[in-house]
């Protein structure tokens, strides 16, 4: 996907209903990767979005539990998570300097050009840069 888009051009992708936000998380570590498999700089824009309050908590905190390692590989680890006791948070060098999910929803989501608050702040704390490095 990385290798085939057209430079300049942000890739988008949007997680509703992101809960815990592991996937949100998941997908800005694939394109991290694919972007260093590719040797590309890529601009990318992940969108996700919960209209559950606590849910948007959870998945701001980004920690989760030491269980995770039976799902995670070794190496995406070390290179995405710090260990704390016994749960694992999302480096800040990674993912999370990229991902502030947000409560909205479809009718507010920025990709509908939406002008709200909610929408603004999810399309302007996303915005990434998956380098190669």
């Amino acid at each position: 996907m990385i290798a085939a888009h057209a430079p300049g051009d942000p890739v988008r992708v949007w997680v509703p209903g992101c809960s815990t936000g592991e996937e949100a998380y998941s997908i800005v570590m694939l394109l991290q990767e694919q972007a260093g498999s590719a040797k590309r700089n890529v601009s990318a824009q992940v969108f996700a979005t919960d209209i559950d309050t606590e849910a948007i908590e959870r998945a701001r905190s980004a920690v989760y539990p030491g269980s995770i390692s039976a799902d995670v590989s070794p190496d995406r680890l070390e290179r995405f998570f710090i260990q704390n006791g016994d749960t694992y948070r999302v480096a800040k060098t990674s993912a999370t300097a990229w991902c502030l999910p947000s409560r909205t929803s479809p009718e507010t989501h920025p990709s509908r050009g939406s002008t709200s608050s909610a929408a603004a702040t999810c399309s302007s704390t996303w915005t990434a840069s998956c380098s190669s490095g």
